[in-house]
């Protein structure tokens, strides 16, 4: 076997046990590493917008308590897992703090709600701020079953403010410092019979899809198969 095609089998077998493990239950799939990773839930879709390409979701909520009474319409971000560029991992970077809550429509997502400085001065609400927005893709609407899938670009990243509630974290030793997703794409999975909730991360597509994978690597395996039995034969 040349030492292209060992690095090529190597990479099809590397690929594909990833591809089975990275969020297996998603419509998008992701790459396992330092990715954030931001759980919304108590979500539900209003309605659907538009058809074809240009189909989206519209998911709305009211479970997002404010100080005072008031109340965030959408989602709740439940948790930010990591941000990325950070060295925190897991629990480490765990959502605390401040009231957020998650919309998405025809024109995009926006992730809205208190801010850092308001959470620390005694849990006050001074008017909501814009922590993440992005505009759909159109064409990237999917479902399967009761699963749902978007892609957005990130036209809004508010880093000081992600910076701020990172460190908001007791398990952080010393400050840290968000990295910015302005202009990347991003994934959502909508998961409407889970409690109605969603996960995000940066949507990458380093590695072939699933399908794409198992034919190239079939494929490999029996060119080498004939050039064995080729071999045998001589």
């Amino acid at each position: 076997m040349t030492s292209t095609a060992k690095n090529l089998l190597v990479l099809c077998l590397f690929s594909l046990s990833t591809a089975v493990f990275a969020h297996a239950n998603g419509i998008y799939t992701f790459l396992p590493g330092n990715q954030v990773d931001i759980s919304v839930n108590n979500m539900f879709i209003d309605s659907t917008n538009g058809s074809g390409a240009n189909e989206t979701l519209n998911l709305t909520g009211s479970s997002v308590h404010l100080p005072g009474g008031n109340i965030l319409p959408g989602g709740n971000v439940a948790s930010i897992i990591d941000l990325p560029g950070t060295p925190c991992n897991g629990s480490l970077c765990s959502f605390n703090g401040p009231a957020l809550s998650f919309t998405s429509n025809a024109s995009g997502f926006q992730i809205t709600g208190q801010s850092v400085e308001d959470y620390k001065n005694g849990d006050v609400y001074t008017g909501p701020i814009t922590y993440l927005s992005g505009s759909f893709v159109a064409g990237s609407f999917l479902q399967e079953g009761s699963d749902y899938g978007e892609l957005f670009d990130v036209t809004t990243d508010n880093v000081a403010e992600w910076t701020a509630l990172e460190n908001l974290s007791p398990n952080l030793s010393t400050t840290v410092s968000a990295t910015s997703l302005l202009h990347d794409q991003i994934a959502l999975d909508f998961y409407s019979l889970s409690g109605g909730t969603a996960d995000m991360e940066p949507y990458v597509t380093a590695t072939p899809e699933p399908a794409t994978l198992t034919l190239l690597c079939s494929g490999l395996a029996a060119g080498l198969l004939r050039k064995r039995l080729a071999r045998n034969k001589k």
